[in-house]
């Protein structure tokens, strides 16, 4: 599983631009429970493939703590993962410096 620049604690998070938090509301609404059932930090324990994070340290609409303390979780968990930041990138980090960290992890858990 590859997931970049991802939300993963809705609890810990506010949306920075108003189209996303008309989604939200929209797609699930904002109670605890929606808020719960979107936050896969509550849910690592359901997780079974490998998992490769990778989140720009610049991020000007999810803070790289999001990832930080989902790695944590994934770690505590057990769950093989890595977590690549990438310093000075913005949300949309270049897709060429993912790539050089995607097809490695891609190789080594396909086979």
């Amino acid at each position: 599983m590859v997931l970049g620049a991802g939300v993963y604690d809705f609890f810990a998070w506010r949306p920075t631009l108003g189209g996303i938090s008309r989604n939200l509301f929209a797609e699930a609404g904002n109670s605890t429970e929606a808020f719960m059932a979107r936050s896969a930090i509550y849910h690592v324990q359901q997780i079974r493939a490998p998992v490769l994070l990778l989140h720009g340290t610049a991020d000007e609409r999810i803070p790289v703590q999001q990832a930080e303390a989902f790695a944590e979780k994934l770690k505590a968990a057990g769950v093989r993962y890595r977590f690549k930041e990438f310093p000075g990138s913005p949300h949309g980090i270049p897709i060429d410096d993912q790539y050089r960290e995607v097809y490695p992890f891609l190789d080594e858990f396909l086979r």
